[in-house]
This record gives C-alpha cells, sequence and structure tokens, in this order.
C-alpha cells in the first residue's frame, strides 16, 4: 500500500540517506551544493513538501517551490515500487497541478527512469540541453481542461 503524507523536517534526514546516487549526482549539477544541502534548502523554500511511502519505507520526497518548480527525489527503494505507487502519483501530481496550474522543472538527460515516469504522467519532456554546465531535459506539465472544470467536459 502507498501512502502520500505532509514531510516533517525529520524526513530530510531520512530520505537523504537513501537517496539513489543519480538524484544525488542530479543535486550537485543542477544546485552546485551537496545532496543534503539541496534536499535541505528545497524542503525549506517548499510550499508544500511531501513523501511517498510504500509499506511503510519512505521512496521518495517532493514538492513545489512556488510558483512552479517541481522537485522530487527517489530513494534506492524505487527499484520495487509497487504498482500502486504509480497510480497514487497520477492522483497526487493530477492534484498538484489542479492547485498550481502549471509546474515543471530540470531532470538530468540520463536520468531515464524520471524521463519515462514524467511521460506516463503526462508531463512534456524537451529535448537534451546544457543548463548550468550540464546536460538536462527540461518537464512541465499544465493543469488539463477537466481539472479545471471539475471534471465536466463540455460537448
Amino acid at each position: 500500500m502507498v501512502r502520500v503524507r505532509v514531510a516533517r523536517l525529520e524526513d530530510v534526514a531520512a530520505a537523504y540517506a537513501k537517496l539513489r546516487p543519480e538524484d544525488i549526482n542530479e543535486c550537485q549539477a543542477l544546485l552546485g551544493m551537496s545532496g543534503r544541502a539541496a534536499l535541505e534548502m528545497m524542503f525549506a523554500a517548499s510550499s508544500e513538501s511531501l513523501v511517498a511511502e510504500a509499506e511503510g519505507s519512505l521512496v521518495c520526497i517532493f514538492g513545489v517551490v512556488e510558483p512552479d518548480c517541481l522537485w522530487l527525489l527517489f530513494s534506492n527503494e524505487v527499484r520495487w515500487l509497487p504498482l500502486s505507487f504509480f497510480r497514487k502519483s497520477k492522483v497526487v501530481l493530477d492534484g498538484l497541478l489542479s492547485r498550481y496550474g502549471r509546474l515543471g522543472n530540470y531532470t538530468a538527460a540520463e536520468n531515464s527512469f524520471v524521463i519515462r515516469w514524467l511521460e506516463w504522467l503526462g508531463f512534456t519532456v524537451g529535448p537534451p540541453e546544457v543548463f548550468r554546465g550540464a546536460l538536462v531535459r527540461r518537464f512541465y506539465g499544465e493543469r488539463r481542461e477537466a481539472d479545471v472544470c471539475g471534471g465536466f467536459r463540455g460537448g
């Protein structure tokens, strides 16, 4: 079973201890700081920070830095994610898009798991480009018409 809850300060240390090396490297490349410092900074700057747990184990920490920056870091537990995580992630991210309208950020160009997941969620993922000296892909998602109309589509 997957549970999403509001992140607490103690989750930052717990998440950092379990982060995938790819996510730590991405923080260092894009933000020019250690993975722990980047995670602490993003948590502090976020209007909302959340964690997802599968079977009681933290699998990711994520949040929104207003106006439109979505950040997310996965733990090594990502290899064992149940299908329910993917279903739940779609619901949660649709909720974030309904509140913020548009969300985006950059991910390392070689971060194939995250890129495939973002595309599955319906985000647009751009071609590789250089950002702050790192090869990245910009991604963004926008609120869907059904979200704006409360689920109703005229026609």
